[in-house]
């Protein structure tokens, strides 16, 4: 008698708990889908429900989630949901809105996006909006406008060499591997944005210096 008392309890239990995250999952997608910040914008139902729609085509299709989203911004306009809490925008003239300065409106930084990448410390992912001002003070000089207008030329040759070496690509049957190539250009950039004429150029190297 007490081993049924016990298997009906334990069973009542699972039953509850079941039923419990049965009800707690559809609070949440019915959230998302129709009371989110976010559910006002396009996209897939299913995209702004769950995160394993975006996990689906980075992991399992191995990294075709930018094809995906040049299908659903063909399909849907340039701004469109992804996730329960991303958007992709596919239009240069939103940048003004969507990245402005502290004084015009405060932001902080994505939570899933700084842990996923581990760069929980650093200057670019700090959640606080009064330290990041604060570390980004000494800095700003590097990077006002015109200091990035006076390197504009050197990152424009930079960019039609590098586009140059992927065209020696065309017809080779051996594979170009981009992330080396992506890596010599930004080297090479600010290489000779701190060193000069004196920074080798990996660019300029057969492989883009693999080593």
């Amino acid at each position: 008698m007490l081993l049924d008392q016990s298997h009906l309890n334990g069973s009542s239990l699972v039953v509850v708990t079941s039923a419990g995250l049965a009800f707690y999952g559809l609070a949440l997608t019915i959230y998302r889908i129709w009371f989110h910040l976010l559910a006002g914008f396009p996209g897939p139902k299913l995209a702004a429900a769950t995160g394993w729609y975006q996990t689906y085509y980075e992991v399992m299709t191995y990294g075709k989630l930018s094809f995906k989203l040049a299908e659903l911004h063909t399909r849907y306009g340039p701004i469109v949901q992804f996730s329960p809490w991303e958007l992709s925008i596919r239009d240069p003239g939103f940048y003004q809105n969507s990245h402005v300065h502290g004084s015009v409106r405060r932001t902080e930084v994505s939570l899933q996006q700084r842990t996923a990448l581990g760069f929980d410390g650093s200057h670019m992912f700090i959640e606080s909006h009064e330290l990041h001002r604060l570390r980004q003070k000494p800095l700003e000089p590097f990077f006002s406008r015109r200091a990035v207008e006076f390197k504009e030329d050197l990152i424009v040759q930079k960019a039609q060499f590098i586009v140059a070496r992927i065209g020696e690509w065309i017809g080779n049957s051996t594979p170009l591997q981009l992330e080396l190539a992506y890596f010599a250009y930004v080297t090479d950039v600010v290489g000779e944005i701190l060193f000069g004429g004196e920074n080798p150029s990996l660019l300029e190297h057969s492989e883009f210096a693999p080593d």
